[in-house]
């Protein structure tokens, strides 16, 4: 009902210090660690707990599909062990995985749409209100995959050139060339290999060129 949803979201504070003044009685399912406090003021005597770990069923899974959702059915027992409407809400704590956040809890009514319900979270539960026992579910938050570290800049130090004095270095001998063009009247000429203070004859057809070539001093004279 409209009623049932309005303490279901009341704040969880203001209902713990009501429990606490009626003497709320507790149970704790040993499977699940599931802990909920009903209220005295129930007309029915509480006397146990029922919870299982369920699977979702296909209308509830669009409220978290894809997500890392767990989702629980519990149940007041009366002394005969048979359910019991509450009158009143109740709260619950369910134990949750070390190091992960929860980011929404859901009451699932059968046939009804899924209430998004106000909780809190301690290092080990996560409390909320329950105004009546059916299926509940929390949801954690998803992990956040850690991004590849990108290489720090590496600076290349290329090896500082090695100057030697001008004395110290080896002079290379400076070559000129001078050419020509002659007419070969289809003589056959040898084409060796150029060498300093020699010629080489570069055959081109009928026609070919005299390379001349000659190793210079510094002032440009040949030696």
């Amino acid at each position: 009902s409209p009623e049932e949803l309005a303490t279901a979201k009341q704040s969880l504070k203001y209902l713990v210090a009501l429990l606490k003044e009626d003497k709320s009685a507790v149970f704790s399912d040993s499977k699940t660690g599931v802990e909920v406090h009903f209220s005295n003021k129930e007309k029915t005597v509480i006397k146990g707990l029922k919870v299982e770990r369920v699977q979702a069923s296909a209308e509830e899974k669009k409220y978290f599909a894809g997500e890392d959702a767990h989702v629980f059915e519990i149940e007041g027992l009366d002394e005969k062990g048979q359910d019991v409407d509450l009158s009143y809400a109740s709260i619950v704590k369910i134990p949750i995985e070390k190091d992960k956040k929860v980011k929404k809890v859901f009451f699932l009514p059968e046939g009804k749409e899924a209430v998004e319900l106000a909780f809190e979270q301690t290092d080990s539960h996560v409390i909320f209100t329950a105004p009546h026992f059916t299926h509940y579910a929390f949801v954690y938050e998803s992990a956040e995959k850690p991004q590849p570290a990108k290489p720090a800049p590496q600076n290349t130090v290329l090896p500082k050139p090695t100057y030697q004095p001008a004395s110290d270095q080896q002079k290379a001998p400076k070559l000129e060339v001078q050419e020509e063009k002659v007419a070969f009247h289809r003589q056959e000429h040898e084409n060796a290999e150029m060498l300093v203070g020699e010629q080489r004859v570069i055959i081109q057809g009928r026609d070919g060129l005299l390379r001349h070539v000659f190793e210079v001093d510094e002032n440009g004279q040949r030696r």
